[in-house]
């Protein structure tokens, strides 16, 4: 017990607490912490701003509607026709719900994921206008709309009612035409029905089941949302203003806030977000900070001078400093934890290995060298699958990653040549980090539509084998773009002979097998959890790889 780390069990390691031996004191404050939180304040602002303009209208396109129920039909018929006010909102500010009594007394309002079937729909609508202590005493043989019903003939004005289903595309169709039946069935309850969805035409593209002559179906505006993403379009805008904002935001840094906002999809919330990160950033590495953390008495004066200039309308020479820009870290706040897959690492190489990386040179030179050789691009490769007989892709419209095979590794070049056939010229074969995935990569390429996972695991050991032998073997290339599939098994024979002869140590060989079967396995897993490959066998699902003897290309 007297080392620092203490082995309990293999692989369990106790570290000891060591006690600091300095006193944290308070934290320094920053000097200019104030200017910091009045920005983002307003970043804030200008989005509750938004919010309340967008809340006063969706309230008013409700007040409306309730009023167009209440008024007497224009046309008398004969025979009147019972029909449903029903009204369909597209993204309802979360601000309107509690507000909606004051609109109507008896409003409630029901989430779509308490209406999984029609006993838990009619249930929670039951339970919204009596309460659970009310809807528990009823009596056997009444349903829980016959309790509404009877509760409503009970009241002294019997006021109309209003139905608010919230996210209501998580509702079946099935369930929501047998509710709107109901409330038919129950005519003498006025009833409104006010839906909120997040988008209108695929909410009405579902409507299989519902008869149209049940409903008197209205339309309501979203207020100031037609254009899709305005909430964070507004804060952008107000962000991009010197005169509104004491720290403004760049063109370029707006317009990637607006792409991040269109892919990932965080709204508001997720803008703020990046927003409050650049001014933390911003705060403590920008030539600004530099300014105000001088220890001399007129640094805080000289930004004060600047603030007053800027206010004042004058682009003077230090505008620049109360500016933030891009920064290549902040897709790490929108998304901290992206998982990336080996087929999207090898789908955008450049990410990973700048085009000034030595290794690139030798890609090229290491295919200079292999055309100056005369190897045949067109060999057979030992990845190609015994049924499809043919290394070039059958399947143009794979795809890797959301992209297509042809968009993402250049399958085949201008002289048709196949992309399995020879290095990519955006891999780095050369590099030691993607030796092993980049000839799982040109597996991939070079797989037909059906694949016996054991030749292609054969063939991936291969692959790695003769990468690592290039020095004895200079004038063949490597085996995840050539060689006869026919010479695999002699290939191997002749390398683990090799091995004897030369004394390498089995130990070591069997961990370099398993740590290729591990990068295999997980090649598949991934490919599978894409959508890319398909297990073929019997009780694939139960004994996952151990009964799984091929897989299918998608």
């Amino acid at each position: 017990m007297d080392d620092d780390f203490h082995s309990l069990n293999k692989g369990v390691f106790v570290i000891p607490f060591q006690p600091d031996d300095t006193v944290a004191g308070p934290s320094k404050p920053r000097p200019l912490g104030k200017v910091y939180d009045h920005a983002y304040h307003r970043y804030e602002t200008a989005y509750k701003k938004y919010e309340a303009d967008r809340s006063v209208e969706q309230l008013d396109e409700i007040a409306e509607w309730l009023e167009r129920c209440d008024s007497p039909p224009m046309l008398n018929r004969a025979f009147p026709i019972q029909r449903l006010p029903l009204a369909i909102i597209q993204s309802l500010s979360p601000s309107i719900v509690p507000r909606l009594t004051s609109l109507v007394p008896n409003a409630v309002t029901v989430n779509g994921r308490d209406m999984s079937d029609l006993a838990s729909a009619t249930r929670a609508v039951a339970v919204g206008f009596l309460g659970e202590a009310a809807l528990a005493s009823r009596k056997a043989g009444r349903t829980p709309i016959d309790e509404v019903e009877r509760w409503w003939r009970g009241l002294h004005d019997q006021p109309p009612l209003l139905l608010h289903i919230q996210q209501a595309q998580l509702v079946s169709t099935a369930v929501l035409s047998k509710i709107m039946y109901i409330f038919n069935l129950h005519a003498d309850i006025p009833i409104r029905l006010l839906v909120s969805v997040p988008s209108i035409n695929i909410f009405m593209s579902t409507w299989t089941m519902v008869e149209p002559s049940e409903v008197d179906l209205s339309i309501l505006s979203s207020g100031r949302t037609r254009k899709r993403s305005a909430g964070v379009h507004a804060i952008l805008k107000a962000a991009s203003d010197y005169q509104e904002v004491p720290i403004a935001i760049t063109d370029e840094l707006a317009e990637e806030l607006g792409g991040e906002e269109e892919l990932l999809g965080g709204g508001a919330a997720g803008t703020l977000k990046s927003l409050k990160w650049l001014l933390l950033h911003h705060s403590y590495t920008s030539p600004l900070a530099s300014i105000a953390d001088d220890e001399s008495s007129d640094s805080l004066r000289k930004v004060q001078a600047l603030v007053d200039e800027i206010k004042e309308g004058h682009n003077g020479s230090g505008t620049h400093l109360f500016t933030m820009d891009t920064n290549a870290d902040l897709i790490s706040v929108q998304n901290p934890t992206p998982r990336l897959s080996i087929l999207q690492a090898l789908s955008k190489p450049s990410t990973f290995l700048p085009t000034t990386s030595p290794a690139i040179g030798d890609l090229h030179g290491h295919e200079n060298g292999a055309e100056a050789d005369g190897a045949d691009p067109n060999r057979t490769s030992p990845l190609t699958s015994r049924k499809s007989g043919s290394a070039t892709p059958k399947d143009d419209d794979a795809v890797v990653g959301g992209q297509r095979r042809s968009d993402v590794a250049e399958m085949a070049d201008c002289n048709g040549e196949p992309a399995a056939s020879r290095p990519s010229n955006d891999l780095s074969s050369g590099s030691e980090a993607f030796k092993a995935v980049e000839a799982l990569y040109a597996l991939w390429q070079s797989g037909g539509k059906s694949v016996n996972l054991w030749d292609w695991l054969e063939g991936f050991r291969a692959a790695v084998d003769d990468e690592d032998d290039d020095d004895e073997d200079d004038g063949d290339v490597s085996g995840a773009y050539g060689a006869d599939e026919d010479t695999t098994p002699q290939r191997g024979k002749r390398k683990r002979r090799a091995d004897e002869e030369n004394g390498r140590d089995p130990e070591e060989e069997a961990e370099k097998q398993a740590r290729q079967h591990a990068t295999f396995i997980r090649f598949v897993e991934e490919s599978r959890m894409l959508g890319l490959v398909r297990a073929r066998g019997s009780r694939t699902s139960k004994r996952a790889d151990e009964v799984v003897k091929g897989v299918l290309m998608i």
